[in-house]
């Protein structure tokens, strides 16, 4: 996991981090560990969703918490793991961050929804009234279950999903088929 120290990032200030050799650090790193030039994907020009930037390439947040994927179950060891997968990405595509996540990820429970929460309550920086400055981009699904067809379900799904992901809105909602 890469992990970084310093103040408050102004290009990204959900980030604590300020370090231009931290920053310049973690894309050799990772281009080095990559090797097929996935640093410039994501750091190349912010792509349009509506009214809102994202980098080019996001963070798929499928497996965050999924016992049946890893076999052995979700531990400590893999949450920092995914940790250091976002922390650098977060360093990559600064204020253009986006993660795409869903209800069902991570198990019907939302796990992975949970773990992205904590990642973002972690690492937001905060102004002086205490209202968050910045948060990555948050996409993600309301699972279309056989029992939920009702007309409360998806704006229930909705408040489950931001309550969560501790935030109180998020930049994208789509149907999970």
């Amino acid at each position: 996991a890469l992990r970084t120290a310093g103040g408050i990032n102004a290009a990204a200030p959900w980030r604590k981090t300020t370090s231009t050799r931290n920053r310049a650090r973690a894309r050799t790193r990772i281009a080095s560990s990559a090797g097929t030039g996935t640093e410039e994907l994501v750091t190349s020009s912010s792509r349009d969703l509506g009214p809102t930037k994202v980098a080019p390439i996001g963070i798929g947040a499928w497996s965050w918490g999924d016992a049946l994927y890893w076999n052995d179950g979700w531990s400590a060891e893999k949450e920092g793991l995914a940790r250091g997968a976002y922390d650098a990405y977060l360093e990559l595509a600064e204020e253009d961050a986006w993660i795409d996540t869903a209800e069902v990820y991570g198990g019907i429970g939302g796990e992975s929804e949970r773990i992205l929460g904590r990642f973002i309550r972690d690492s937001m920086t905060t102004g002086e009234a205490g209202i968050p400055l910045a948060r990555p981009k948050i996409a993600t699904k309301f699972a279309a279950l056989p029992w939920r067809f009702s007309k409360g379900a998806v704006p229930d799904a909705l408040r489950a999903s931001l309550s969560r992901c501790k935030t109180e809105s998020c930049d994208l909602y789509q149907l999970h088929w």
